[in-house]
């Protein structure tokens, strides 16, 4: 995609040229802006994407977005009056309560995709490498009644049953 800057450089002003130093009238501004809109807006479109407007943002709960607006109106309320101190007590039990609402959205958002995750779904393979540590923490060995290592499964299980 061409960036804009790039495009106008390569616009042919000739249109431009017939624009007059001296505007007078409305009539005169009118045609000035209408020639100035014909050369850039298609360049413009060109070189414009469209882009969803929902494409990151995650449909939150009425609730939680009702808390978030109530915490961003305080905020503004707080930073527009410092000096009272019960905005600031407001605001952050809002902040709280807000904290709160998010953690609840996540975790029963988290809850659904395990309830609809199977093995070859893309999370499951997410998952477990977020679950997977970055180093090994070491555990004991598992000894046998006669101070022997278990190696094999079997051994470890007969361990495990003894203690």
């Amino acid at each position: 995609m061409e960036r804009v800057s790039t495009a106008l450089e390569e616009v042919d002003i000739t249109a431009c040229n017939n624009i007059s130093d001296v505007i007078e009238t409305t009539d005169e501004i009118d045609s000035a802006v209408g020639a100035l809109n014909n050369r850039i807006g298609p360049i413009v479109k060109r070189c414009s994407r469209v882009v969803p407007a929902s494409v990151d943002r995650r449909k939150l709960p009425v609730d939680a977005l009702e808390l978030l607006r109530a915490k961003n109106a305080a905020l503004c309320h707080t930073y527009a009056y410092p000096s009272r101190e019960n905005n600031r007590s407001r605001l952050r039990d809002l902040q709280r309560c807000v904290r709160a609402g998010m953690m609840e959205v996540k975790n029963e958002e988290w809850s659904n995709l395990m309830e609809d995750i199977s093995s070859t779904h893309q999370a499951f393979w997410k998952v477990t490498k977020a679950l997977k540590s970055e180093g090994y923490i070491l555990t004991p060995h598992l000894k046998k009644p006669d101070s022997s290592l278990a190696v094999d499964d079997q051994e470890k299980a007969e361990c495990m049953r003894t203690v």
